[in-house]
């Protein structure tokens, strides 16, 4: 338009009003040399993402696709507007987090409720990191955007589990679970570290190939690059073979059946018994010196308590076998999901399980303490299934010095190979052996790095390996603790100052 003003005109350019309720970190302007993508771009590649992201999480993941698996979402939504693509990044979680429905609804049979909260829980994390490192991406802070989205979903993630009556569970890092080379980094960091690297390599990715000046997209490629050749380098180390002493001959014991304990006296829970003294005279025909049996074998009142410890106890101190068995404990006032270590010749050791799934173990009282046994060589301790779902209870056994940790447990058939891998991650980051017999899972056998090296599905009754007497292997983590965590949490708190600090007149 045009003001006259004593015959002189003032040309004034004419400005969308609609733009007007938009703040401006909302509608930035395009990186030099660069057009906004288009909306079908965008949600392209939120639903590529999301695809990605569905086969690489959840209860079969395919490992090394999460390196990548946020890149096509992340590469068009640093471009476009914020509040579009806040949704498609929080629509890309939530569609990829769809990969548990089936389990979570038919399996465990949780209420609706509930499992939209485990969904979109993830979901949300994704997008306040996302919201936060964009910020900083629209403000040319494009480094400490890299770190941003990583660290505060990280940051999340931990303070997260230290809430959660589950714990670690739904983690990312357990979508490495059968990566030995990527899963050494818990050794340095917990698990807190690769939670970081798996966003961290995507995000870098997805920054490079944002159109800026060719100095920061070096930058960006090798933050995306060396660390990951570090890691690899870091873990050939640590997966060289070390020196041990003599080995020793373990086994693990399932069955399925039948499928719910029974009572002691109930025929079915007799004729399990009788099996396991048959198994056991046969493992001690094989040299066996330690036998661990799945959680909750059966329920027992005080006098089969006492009639079977007794019994077990005779089995143990003729064969000179060490059992570590799983029972429900019907005591009053308080009923216990207990595993029982009997040695030859010494005294009977309980160990309650600390840690209840919730709903399906309300009756029980949780355990409060640890427990590690030295016999002849070995350091060992004891946990029961979901126990190990707690980065914590992990680190008191690695502290304590244990170089075997024995793991009754009952898994839910589809989430038996996870769940035994989160085991494993707990010795790799504490430097310990595990053996865990599940039922209705898997019988797995791994060292201190996580190698497996045994396992067999529970339907097949047992697993018989030799394992080697391998002095406990002390790790970064066990010093530094959530060290790691705590300095996301500073990286999140610095992204979050800096993305919301005001900006000077004149400055984009």
């Amino acid at each position: 338009m045009t003001k006259r003003r004593s015959g002189s005109s003032i040309a004034v350019p004419s400005r969308d009003s609609s733009m007007d309720s938009v703040p401006t970190d909302l509608q930035p302007p395009a990186p030099e040399g660069a057009q906004a993508p288009s909306r079908r771009l965008l949600i392209v590649g939120a639903l590529v993402s999301a695809c990605l992201l569905f086969l690489s999480t959840g209860l079969a993941p395919i490992p090394w696709l999460m390196l990548i698996a946020p890149v096509p979402i992340l590469i068009p939504a640093y471009r476009h507007n914020m509040l579009l693509a806040l949704g498609m990044v929080l629509m890309c979680w939530a569609i990829s987090g769809l990969n548990l429905f089936g389990y979570l609804r038919g399996v465990l049979e949780l209420p609706l409720l509930i499992i939209a909260l485990a969904i979109l829980t993830p979901a949300w994390h994704a997008a306040l990191a996302f919201f936060i490192s964009k910020r900083l991406h629209d403000r040319g802070q494009m480094i400490l955007a890299a770190f941003a989205l990583p660290a505060i979903w990280a940051s999340l993630n931990y303070l997260d589990a230290r809430v959660s009556p589950h714990g670690s569970f739904g983690n990312l890092a357990y979508s490495q679970m059968d990566n030995v080379w990527l899963s050494q980094v818990l050794a340095w960091t917990g698990l807190w570290g690769l939670d970081f690297l798996l966003i961290w390599v995507p995000t870098a990715l997805a920054l490079a190939a944002a159109p800026t000046h060719a100095g920061k997209r070096r930058r960006l490629l090798a933050l995306a690059v060396v660390p990951l050749l570090l890691v690899v380098a870091g873990a050939t180390w640590r997966l060289q073979p070390t020196t041990t002493g003599p080995s020793i001959r373990v086994a693990a014991l399932a069955y399925d059946e039948p499928a719910f304990p029974m009572p002691g006296d109930d025929p079915a829970t007799q004729a399990l018994f009788q099996r396991i003294d048959q198994e056991l005279a046969d493992l001690y025909q094989q040299d066996v010196r330690y036998v661990v049996l799945p959680e909750v074998i059966a329920r027992l009142d005080p006098a089969q308590i006492k009639a079977q410890s007794q019994h077990w106890q005779s089995l143990a101190d003729q064969y000179q076998m060490t059992l570590v068995i799983g029972v429900a404990e019907l005591t009053k006032p308080n009923e216990h999901n207990a595993a029982w270590v009997i040695q030859p010749g010494q005294a009977q050791l309980r160990y309650f399980k600390q840690h209840l799934l919730p709903f399906f173990e309300d009756r029980y009282e949780a355990g409060t303490a640890s427990q590690v046994v030295d016999s002849d060589n070995l350091r060992f301790g004891t946990a029961i299934c979901k126990d190990l779902d707690f980065p914590k209870l992990g680190r008191d056994y690695g502290l304590a010095g244990s170089q075997l940790l024995f793991v009754p447990a009952w898994d839910f058939g589809v989430d038996g190979s996870l769940h035994a891998r989160m085991a494993v991650f707990r010795g790799i980051e504490n430097g310990f052996a595990v053996l865990r017999a599940a039922r209705r899972g898997e019988l797995t056998l791994s060292d201190a790095q996580g190698r497996i090296l045994a396992s067999a599905p529970s339907s097949g009754g047992r697993l018989l390996a030799d394992l080697p007497i391998a002095p406990h292997m002390p790790t970064l983590y066990l010093r530094i603790g959530n060290a790691f965590a705590w300095l996301c949490l500073l990286v999140s708190l610095l992204a979050t100052v800096v993305a919301f600090w005001p900006r000077r007149a004149g400055t984009l």
